[in-house]
């Protein structure tokens, strides 16, 4: 008894701690990694597709794009959002370890979803781009 007692324990600020460092780590992302994926998601604004110098062709292809997705990556985060509250929650109560890693591993689950998602999203918006504005994006930040 005792020893689940510890473990229950020790899992539990385990948890906490690696909770706590996905919810950093969300808020930080975007401006912190320096890899090509970032610098896409940083790039790829209204602001900077105008620095480019898009076609009409392009920017009616990108718009069609993003509305086309909106409602799934909107859909997407929200059950990522709800999944992370619900870990929080488990996690703060006297749920069982094998209720909480249920909870972790949908966590997870939705947010690799959603990454997915959005890798897809800037992959066909930079199918859009000539190899000049693909350069000229990623030279903007460097």
């Amino acid at each position: 008894m005792f020893f689940k007692a510890i473990t229950l324990i020790v899992m539990t600020a385990c948890l906490g701690a690696a909770s706590s460092a996905f919810a950093k780590r969300d808020k930080d992302h975007r401006g912190e990694r320096g890899d090509a994926i970032s610098a896409m998601e940083r790039h790829l604004t209204p602001e900077k597709m105008r620095e480019l110098n898009l076609s009409e062709d392009q920017i009616v292809k990108i718009k069609e794009m993003r509305e086309a997705n909106r409602s799934e990556m909107k859909s997407a985060k929200e059950e990522m959002k709800t999944a992370k509250k619900d870990l929080k929650k488990l996690i703060k109560s006297q749920a069982s370890d094998a209720d909480i890693l249920k909870a972790y591993e949908s966590f997870e689950a939705k947010k690799s979803k959603l990454s997915k998602k959005r890798m897809e999203n800037l992959l066909k918006a930079r199918a859009v781009l000539t190899a000049e504005q693909k350069n000229k994006l990623f030279e903007a930040k460097e």
